[in-house]
């Protein structure tokens, strides 16, 4: 999760949590940024999407 959609920022928020696996829904930004860090990166289905942007949108409103 990541305020800025783009490669750069994805790649900062993936070297913090490095020993984890990405799932994201298949964004280019994750996608380059989990390569560039060489980290596992799966892309989760439609089904949990709804549900993760949810999650997502709920932080972000926080201030978390």
């Amino acid at each position: 999760m990541s305020w800025h959609q783009n490669s750069l920022d994805a790649y900062y928020l993936i070297i913090k949590y490095r020993k984890k696996p990405i799932y994201t829904d298949g964004a280019l930004w994750y996608v380059d940024a989990c390569r560039w860090a060489g980290v596992d990166h799966f892309v989760y289905d439609q089904s949990l999407k709804n549900l993760m942007e949810r999650m997502n949108e709920y932080i972000k409103d926080r201030g978390f």
